[in-house]
């Protein structure tokens, strides 16, 4: 066959068959090639020329012009279909260099694009033709398959050859402070469709490049850094990661790009938060990273649920990313992230020590005191440190933010001199050991510290409380040495202190117009009365009585207004949710504070130890505001207390109880130890606490018995009757359904802000939750919305069950899914979790009817199932479409029976174990069968053969809520449905 000379694309086959150039099938391709190249970066760090794959694909599948068939050679068989399904990149590098006919090769191999790039052969036909094609196309395959950033392929610790593309548009290196850093830092911008715009946000990630041709050391860190991303998995306060891969000897860590940098970039931009918004924002962000320490603290994974961590080691504001946006950057587009696990501990089993195994390659500025090493010998050695290090070195960076926020970039550098100048004074050994700019003294936080928490505070406007509170948070939670009685803090207890005064402060009205002169109803009396607010005490000296103290005790002694005598209060009653302020840092002008910035502690809120933290007075005086009385009181008279300043603070709002309890006590001290709050009279008489439970009334009173007071009632057959025809349950909050918490979930909001799942999840606790789904022929007809429902409720427990969540089907009872065993490196996120159940229901086995009687007990009478050490609910997925049985539940009171047996023999309380029927479909005896297993079978346990109701029904479309904790709460059991066509069938 004559051939002629053609132009080509550098390096392709100089001879084609001879045709004219209108009638060559690849022209048109090529052109467009040629025409939409791009410039990335290769393993060699050359620029380099490619086509995205994603625009290739679009160009081959235009509608209506048969690309892909007229491209195709007379001689292939495959399908322009098939092309098109697994193969155009293929295809387009095969039309690249004029040989699609060998398409049918890659087909019968299965070679599809996802196993580009080709790197080997052998598999491959030998003769002359197949060899010539496959040097061509491994030629010119870089072309068209650069790595691209998509979660479906995510990279992990992949090895890719150094000719694959980066499609990188344009990147920066960001400098580094270090002189020896351990990686290069990379800020790099994608091309368009070289990755999803929902994981790659905005087109930029961070290529975190550890220098391993210089130090092979280096790959330590980088799997280090890989193995604590495993483990996490992900989480929102935790910096996503997006991959890892090797290229020509240099290791990579793809990561999400912090927009705003570092924690300390933020610092030396020195732009601060300044309205009590920002500073609301600031702070919950930074307190959110303890959240992520819980995370890398409680990872859960090992055999049998034990408590599997590993600590960072390495906190600082270096390695802290912030990420703001818009023009009033903190605000709701600003969040802190933890970041850099390339120092980070092995994981391992906690449940029997929170000590682990560390060597000296974390931070030493930030570093707790049990970490430090003073003795050179040590330098290199393992050290057994508490995981609670990490505390200690988050609430340095605390300190330093707080020292920030008060006098900005110069005077967290003072500080930091102030430190480097006491330890070269006084601690020469911590100095000489690289530690001469830390926080201790080698046992103790040091005390210029703590002068410059005060110093802060001072130049702080009249309305940051909050940063006042978090002063607090730091001294007395974080900077504590371990071996004290008021040690550190676990990360969740200090979250839930900040997160208690917070919403304190956000239910906070204007106390002045509310409550200035408001009216409490007196029980057992015609008329009502009133009482005057409640006022902190002063000083003699103008200061505040507080029972923090500025030197290294974390309480002062409380003194007795009345007595004059000192007592010393122990720690333990004090609840978190009521660390005040060091009020002693508020400003004497009592026109500076708004009365928008007084808060009240929530009526929920435990009161019972007040008295640790305040001395509150009713003070009945006349406003003044020139001979230095209290300007709160509205009662005649002379005020007990006058002290010059006029000193005005933020008080604490105590619920009134009735004063017929009151009785008379020797100082007037807030000493509240019952379960509710009282005022305190001016005739120092102290009002008891209001009983937490009512004494049943034996006069006669008229007050209706609470529903779960009530006997059973019991029908002809003895059985008992079941009590929806009752009350319904009155609701705080919206109905959430299923589709509502899909919608938030699909939205990415966070799931702390569906509406109750703080509740919820107070409520649960730590439990293990066992999902059994019903996949007979029946169910499946049904599989989508049994999917969604077990997506959303995977989701909302996904990190409240601590053993990990579990999944059993009832055509393979036997078979456990998604329990997190010690030799996988994470337990299944919930997309695998979907992925197991669609898969389940479209296998070609399955029961044509359930027989619930069987199954649940091969997977009730499990010998690990029922464990008193360990709460768990049981989700049964089902329509109620079983064989029949010969009892009116399908039989299956039988197996609940024997649960209830086996919980009276471990003396488990009955909410220890539940059995939760949620339930699809309307099929009314499916739906009987449930509400008789829910409200008329009866199960007995204990000596005395009482009854355990263990067992509750829920629909599909009932409040979500209920759903998770209808079986643990008596109330939502015997409630009415939130579904109403649930209550029209019950009717």
């Amino acid at each position: 066959m004559a051939v002629s000379h053609t132009q080509a694309p550098p390096g392709r086959a100089q001879y084609i068959h001879s045709h004219s150039d209108r009638d060559y099938p690849y022209s048109e391709f090529i052109k467009w090639a040629e025409a939409n190249v791009k410039e990335g970066i290769n393993g060699l760090d050359h620029n380099a020329p490619f086509i995205c794959p994603d625009a290739c694909r679009k160009w081959w599948q235009k509608p209506s012009e048969r690309r892909i068939a007229r491209a195709r050679h007379s001689l292939a068989s495959t399908s322009p279909q098939t092309i098109s399904d697994g193969y155009l990149i293929i295809f387009s590098i095969l039309a690249y260099i004029g040989r699609t006919r060998f398409v049918d090769d890659f087909v019968r191999l299965g070679w599809t694009d996802r196993q580009l790039p080709l790197l080997e052969s052998a598999r491959f036909r030998q003769d002359l033709a197949t060899r010539e094609m496959i040097t061509e196309f491994t030629d010119h395959q870089w072309r068209f398959c650069p790595v691209t950033f998509f979660p479906s392929d995510r990279m992990d610790q992949r090895e890719i050859n150094s000719r694959q593309i980066l499609p990188i548009k344009e990147q920066s290196i960001l400098p580094s402070i270090a002189a020896n850093a351990k990686s290069i830092i990379r800020v790099a911008t994608l091309h368009p469709g070289c990755y999803d715009p929902g994981w790659v946000h905005g087109g930029t990630l961070v290529l975190k490049e550890y220098n391993t041709q210089r130090d092979d050391a280096l790959r330590v860190a980088w799997t280090k850094e890989y193995n604590a991303f495993a483990l996490i998995d992900s989480y929102e306060h935790i910096v996503q990661y997006l991959g890892s891969f090797e290229q020509n000897d240099r290791c990579f860590m793809v990561l999400e790009h912090a927009n705003a940098g570092s924690l300390s970039d933020l610092f030396t931009r020195n732009v601060r938060p300044q309205t009590p918004e920002e500073l609301m924002c600031f702070w919950t962000s930074c307190m959110n990273l303890f959240k992520a320490i819980n995370r890398i603290h409680n990872l859960g994974g090992g055999a049998e649920g034990e408590r599997t961590a590993f600590a960072h080691r390495d906190i600082s504001p270096d390695n802290i990313l912030v990420f703001q946006s818009g023009d009033r950057p903190f605000l709701s587009g600003f969040k802190v992230k933890l970041a850099d696990f390339d120092t980070a501990t092995a994981a391992q089993n906690i449940d029997d020590s929170e000590l682990g195994s560390q060597d000296n390659d974390g931070s030493r500025t930030y570093s707790a005191p049990e970490a430090s090493r003073l003795d050179k010998d040590q330098e290199n050695d393992h050290k057994q440190v508490p995981f609670g290090s990490d505390v200690w070195s988050l609430g340095c960076v605390f300190s330093e933010a707080l020292v920030w926020l008060g006098g900005g970039t110069s005077e967290v550098k003072a500080a930091e001199e102030d430190r480097r100048n006491s330890i070269r004074a006084r601690y020469p050994l911590l100095a000489s050991g690289g530690y001469d700019a830390c926080f201790h003294d080698g046992l103790d936080v040091l005390g210029c510290v703590l002068a410059s928490h005060r110093a802060a505070l001072t130049s702080l406007p009249p309305h940051d409380t909050l940063s006042r509170t978090v002063r607090d948070l730091i001294e007395s939670n974080m900077l504590q040495p371990r071996p004290t009685k008021l040690h550190r803090r676990d990360p969740m207890q200090v979250w839930d202190s900040f997160n208690g005064f917070k919403e304190a402060i956000s239910k906070a009205h204007d106390p002045i117009s509310s409550n200035h002169n408001r009216t409490y109803s007196n029980p057992g009396a015609a008329t009502s009365i009133n009482r005057p607010r409640p006022s902190l005490y002063a000083r003699p000296n103008g200061q505040i009585d507080s029972t923090f103290s500025d030197d290294h005790s974390c309480w002062a002694p409380l003194k007795n207004v009345a007595s004059g005598n000192q007592s010393s209060i122990p720690s333990s009653n004090i609840p978190d949710y009521l660390s005040l302020p060091n009020t002693q840092d508020y400003p004497s002008n009592p026109s500076a504070i708004a009365p928008s910035n007084i808060f009240h502690v929530p009526q929920s809120a435990d009161p019972s130890h007040l008295d640790s933290r305040i001395h509150i007075e009713y003070s009945n005086t006349a406003s003044s505001t020139s001979n230095g009385r209290f300007i709160d009181g509205n009662g005649p008279g002379p005020a007990r207390h006058t002290y010059p300043g006029n000193v005005v603070l933020p008080c604490i709002q105590i619920p009134y109880s009735s004063p017929s309890s009151a009785t008379p006590v020797a100082t007037s001290g807030v000493s509240l130890n019952g379960s509710s709050c009282m005022p305190i009279a001016a005739d120092n008489y102290q009002l008891q606490p209001r009983p937490a439970s009512r004494t049943p009334d034996t006069t006669g009173s008229s007050q209706p018995p609470s529903l779960n007071s009530m006997p059973p009632m019991l029908n002809e057959d003895g059985r008992r009757v079941p009590r929806l025809g009752g009350q319904r349950r009155s609701r705080s909050r919206q109905i959430m359904t299923i589709d509502m918490a899909d919608r938030h979930r699909r939205s990415q909001h966070k799931i702390e802000d569906l509406a109750g799942y703080r509740e919820f999840r107070r409520t649960a606790g730590k439990r293990h939750f066992v999902f059994v789904i019903d996949d007979s022929k029946s169910m499946r007809q049904k599989n989508l919305e049994v999917v969604k429902t077990a997506e959303v409720l995977m989701w909302l427990i996904k990190d409240i069950d601590y053993k990990g969540l579990e999944i059993r089907f009832t055509s393979e009872p036997e078979i456990r899914h998604g329990r997190r065993w010690i030799h996988r490196i994470r337990s299944p996120d919930i997309k695998e979790l979907e992925e197991i159940i669609l898969k389940r229901f479209d296998s070609p086995e399955f029961d044509s009817e359930c027989n619930m009687e069987l199954r649940l007990n091969d997977i009730l009478n499990d010998g690990h199932m029922v464990d008193r050490n360990r709460p768990t609910s049981v989700l049964i997925l089902t329509d109620g479409i079983w064989e029949p049985g010969t009892e009116p539940g399908g039989s299956v009171e039988g197996i609940i029976a024997n649960v209830v047996r086996q919980m009276d023999s471990q003396q488990m309380g009955r909410t220890r174990f539940t059995i939760q029927f949620v339930s699809f479909g309307s099929d009314r005896d499916g739906l009987e069968r449930m509400d008789y297993l829910d409200d008329h079978a009866v199960y007995r346990g204990g000596p005395d053969g009482q009854e355990m109701d263990i067992v509750d029904h829920k629909r599909s479309k009932d409040d979500v809520w209920d759903i998770l904790t209808g079986a643990m709460s008596a109330s939502i059991d015997h409630a009415l449905s939130s579904n109403p066509s649930r209550t029209e069938l019950s009717a």
